[in-house]
């Protein structure tokens, strides 16, 4: 069970961090998104706070009886009951995964600055559409890249204990880093 859990967890916040952080790398780098400099900025500004802090904000955000999201969403749409549960599975998979999303961006975004965009060019100036360069010119250039991130941030999941201990155990979910 603990080692079921431990791949949930470390898979699922992997998963989140991945999307997101590959997301706005690629949007910083690769397009010509206004206010870049902001972006990256607001990318990596939680990496100046303590994981503790980041997870006890969350759960103030989520908490099913006390939370700012819960009660704004209860008082909009008229809800009985909280619409997110930071205390859950799924909860300490978002928290941990949010957590991870500023050090995806910064280990995918010399990969973006590295990759040649006259290789995309000359594929779309031969007539490929947007989807077969990404297929096979984007994707094979930037893999190495995105398969070192994911396992990066799986690995930290797995050795990470402040999510575990501030939302898991009151929750009752323990994983292997939280038993040990």
């Amino acid at each position: 069970r603990l080692m079921w859990y431990s791949f949930v967890y470390a898979a699922g916040s992997s998963v989140i961090s991945f999307v997101i952080g590959a997301a706005i790398a690629w949007l910083v780098q690769r397009t010509d998104l206004p206010s870049k400099g902001l972006f990256t900025f607001l990318a990596l500004f939680p990496l100046f706070m303590p994981t503790v802090l980041i997870s006890v904000g969350w759960i103030l955000l989520l908490d099913a009886n006390v939370g700012l999201i819960n009660r704004i969403l209860q008082s909009l749409f008229g809800l009985e009951s909280a619409a997110f549960d930071v205390f859950t599975l799924s909860g300490i998979i978002w928290v941990r995964g949010v957590i991870d999303v500023p050090l995806v961006f910064l280990w995918l975004w010399p990969a973006f600055v590295a990759m040649d965009p006259s290789l995309e060019e000359a594929a779309a100036m031969s007539r490929a559409g947007p989807a077969t360069v990404v297929r096979t010119i984007t994707l094979p250039l930037i893999l190495p890249a995105l398969a070192a991130t994911f396992l990066i941030s799986f690995v930290a999941s797995i050795e990470d204990v402040t999510v575990l201990i501030f939302v898991g155990l009151p929750a009752g979910i323990n994983v292997l880093a939280s038993e040990i």
